[in-house]
């Protein structure tokens, strides 16, 4: 157990996936010093029992999961003996004509239920299936950070707002329309998130003298919140994607600490920049991209603090003015319809980084080189009819992207030379027609990043060799025939370092290379390449010569497909991430099982049919495999202990795991699939009730009772209540009992333990033809 606990951090108890594995967790000493357990990605359907022995718990995290419901924060279960009668009254409700009324005798006194956790401070439930809250969720009352999002939320409970410690809420991807009255108590909020929900009026959000952070993007919002002018300390809002009509800039000038204001999606146009004569000198971040506007006048010219200024995807024509005192560094601009004239170039001064791509740009003019800060500069897809060299001029550029540009040679050694040898970082020419060896740029000696993929490149010139700085390299997508020389070559006297000591990731895939020197073995810093579709008539044997290797790539979608692997390639120890996708492989080799160290392997699209369980488990470190598009007919829950896995595409990919019966798998059994959504709850509880009808005939109901392990009191209710029913309405009764006990008939734990009840090996055979037919009706 002691694995499970955070080195450094004796309080906190890490689970994360830990549970899709058969394991039970106990004897874990000292329960009361866990203050943090995250229980992330265990596919829950329910709050393990045993985290209701943390009472001092401070932190709790069970996001990624399929939880329904969120009693257990503040409740442990209740046993059967528990119930009220108005409990059964409600939960034994069945579309039977002849129900009668409960006789158990139960009082109908409230239950005093204690806090398990009444210290919890922080709480994540991000990313389940929680359609309600408990009524009495501000019990807790040392929250300060509560996370719901991605859920399906309709309401909060309206006790809500009495969580008053509450300083971070974030509410996005739900489905609520309102909020609570008490919400106005939430006074210490500093972060709220209510985006992606179905709010059309927020009205309720006012006088939060705290709240810095608000976001209510993708909403249909109707009408501007007019009370947030109310929050006077606000410093970001969002309200992206909201179509807010009739709205101008002058409605946030009002924010008198507001640093960062995102409006982009919004169908804005010209009219929404009209009647501003106020200044925004708080302003340092505007995100305006995905509108309608054409220009947008002297608008910087309010903004003396404006830092970055994203105006993508409009209809602008022409560079937006600044003025020389403005602090603007970032502008973005890409996908509008500017042309770039010598009057624009003024106004790009103090520019650092400015992404102009995917617009109607010809040619750069001289006046350009005002830019003389600028250090990072997007030209891709423009229309530029040869290499634009006025460029090479700028003293300060690190970083230049002129990809999809149609280029077909450089020509510009001088100006490499003289002004970019030593500044240049980063440099992507992708997407052109480049032919020829690329001599001009082996001058650009502090090159870290160069990308030539999608040419038509053969060869590299010598000089190559000499580019020490470079650490990745993408030459995928050309025309080389022969790996290139100088990525290998050594001097021989020892006296000058090359290029293959410090390349760090080579990407040569998608080539017509038939062979791989031996040579490479002189690459001896190389961490990753990538081989995938060449022409090597095998698995090239030269690349167990790379030892210090990580990352291998040899997926074959479009290359001569392979079946085997050497032995030998137990001598890359170091792999940590390796692709052996769109290959012929019959089973997972043998010899991957060595490489302890790997934590990604790509298997998919090959011809695999089976798992060997036992190696597998040998690669203790793997977190994600990929094994889609193989011939699997089942698979071994020892899949499931794995972080991340991908099994679509293959022909029996949704039936149940193959070891679904035995006893030993059962706790991982109880959390392997993905539920079925609720919308579908009651057409599978039809198909289980035709399953007990047809193979149950000669079971009896009294031993069927007891079986399902219900109380007493149950049992004898149901002897009193339903002994004159017909046997399929009995089973139908019993059904909506086993349901509501397990609060869902559509998941694997309460099929598994049904079906173990009962004992019957051809009724559990029917639920797994269940399975398959309830995981199609959800695709």
């Amino acid at each position: 157990m002691d694995k499970y606990i955070d080195n450094h951090d004796t309080s906190f108890l890490n689970l994360d996936r830990c549970l899709r594995q058969p394991y039970v967790i106990e004897n874990i000493p000292n329960t009361e010093s866990i203050g943090n357990i995250s229980l992330i990605d265990n596919y829950l359907i329910q709050m393990p029992v045993f985290v209701a022995d943390y009472i001092n718990l401070i932190e709790l995290n069970v996001s990624h999961n399929e939880l329904n419901n969120a009693e257990f924060i503040l409740y442990k279960p209740l046993n059967d003996n528990e119930l009220t009668q108005s409990y059964w009254d409600e939960k034994l409700k069945t579309t039977t004509a002849h129900r009668t009324k409960s006789s158990i005798n139960l009082s109908n006194k409230p239950i005093a239920r204690p806090l398990i956790h009444p210290f919890l401070q922080k709480i994540n439930l991000s990313f389940n299936h929680i359609k309600s809250l408990p009524i009495h969720i501000h019990y807790l009352r040392f929250l300060h950070t509560l996370d719901l999002s991605n859920n399906y939320l309709e309401n909060l409970p309206d006790n809500f707002g009495y969580l008053e410690q509450l300083h971070t809420l974030i509410l996005n991807n739900n489905y609520l329309k309102t909020l609570p009255s008490t919400f106005t108590h939430l006074i210490h909020l500093e972060t709220l998130n209510l985006s992606s929900n179905d709010f059309q009026a927020i009205d309720i959000i006012k006088n939060f003298e705290n709240l810095k952070y608000f976001s209510i993007n993708s909403n249909p919002l109707t009408t501007f919140p007019i009370l947030l002018y109310t929050c006077s300390n606000l410093q970001d809002i969002s309200l992206s994607n909201t179509n807010l009509k009739d709205i101008t800039l002058d409605y946030f000038t009002q924010f008198s600490q507001l640093k960062k204001l995102d409006l982009s999606k919004n169908n804005l146009t010209n009219n929404f920049l009209l009647n501003l004569d106020k200044s925004f000198d708080s302003l340092e971040e505007l995100y305006l991209q995905s509108n309608r506007f054409t220009n947008i006048f002297s608008l910087i010219s309010y903004m003396e603090s404006l830092q970055l200024l994203d105006l993508s995807s409009n209809l602008l024509q022409t560079i937006p003015q600044c003025s020389s005192s403005s602090k603007l560094e970032i502008l973005r601009l890409s996908y509008n319809n500017i042309e770039l004239c010598s009057n624009d170039c003024i106004y790009l001064k103090h520019i650092i980084e400015l992404d102009l791509d995917h617009n109607q740009i010809q040619y750069i003019p001289n006046e350009f080189l005002y830019c003389i800060k600028l250090q990072s500069l997007n030209l891709s897809f423009n229309q530029f009819r040869k290499f634009p060299q006025i460029i090479l001029q700028l003293r300060s550029l690190n970083k230049l992207i002129l990809n999809n540009l149609y280029l077909e040679d450089l020509r510009s050694i001088n100006l490499f030379e003289k002004y970019l040898y030593r500044t240049l970082n980063i440099l992507d020419l992708s997407h052109n027609n480049f032919n020829r060896n690329l001599h001009e740029l082996t001058v650009l000696k502090a090159l870290t990043y160069l990308d030539l993929s999608y040419n038509q490149l053969n060869e590299l010139d010598q000089d190559f060799k000499l580019m020490t700085c470079l650490k990745i390299l993408k030459l995928n997508q050309n025309k080389f025939k022969i790996f290139p020389i100088c990525l290998y070559q050594m001097d021989n006297y020892g006296n000058e370092k090359y290029i293959s000591e410090t390349l760090l990731e080579l990407y040569i895939n998608d080539n017509q290379i038939e062979y791989l020197p031996d040579e490479i073995v002189h690459m001896i810093n190389l961490q990753t390449i990538d081989l995938s579709n060449n022409k090597f008539p095998t698995f090239p044997e030269a690349i167990i010569y790379l030892e210090q290797l990580s990352c291998l790539i040899y997926s074959q979608k479009h290359g001569i497909h392979i079946d085997k692997l050497s032995d030998d390639i137990i001598h890359l120890y170091n792999l940590k991430k390796l692709d052996l996708s769109h290959n012929i492989f019959y089973e997972i080799p043998q010899t991957i099982y060595s490489l302890t160290k790997l934590e990604y392997l790509d298997m998919s699209f090959n011809l695999i049919t089976a798992l060997e369980n036992n190696r597998l488990k040998q690669l203790k470190n793997l977190k994600t495999i990929k094994l889609n598009g193989n011939c699997f007919t089942s698979f071994s829950s020892v899949l499931y202990q794995i972080e991340s896995f991908d099994i679509n595409e293959n022909s029996l990919c949704l039936a149940p795991p193959n070891d679904f019966t035995e006893e030993k798998s059962l706790s991982a059994i109880s959390n392997l699939f993905v539920q079925i959504n609720d919308q579908h709850e009651d057409e599978l509880f039809q198909i289980y009730k035709q399953i007990f009808i047809e193979n149950l005939h000669n079971y009896d109901i009294e031993r069927l009772l007891i079986r399902l392990k219900l109380s007493d009191n149950d049992i004898n209710h149901f002897r009193k209540s339903y002994s004159h029913y017909k046997r399929e309405d009995k089973i139908e009764i019993l059904l909506h009992i086993w349901k509501q006990k397990r609060d869902s008939l559509a998941n694997s734990e309460t099929l598994y333990k049904l079906a173990q009840l009962i004992g019957d090996k051809n009724l559990i055979q029917q639920i797994q033809k269940t399975y398959l037919y309830a995981r199609k009706i959800r695709i």
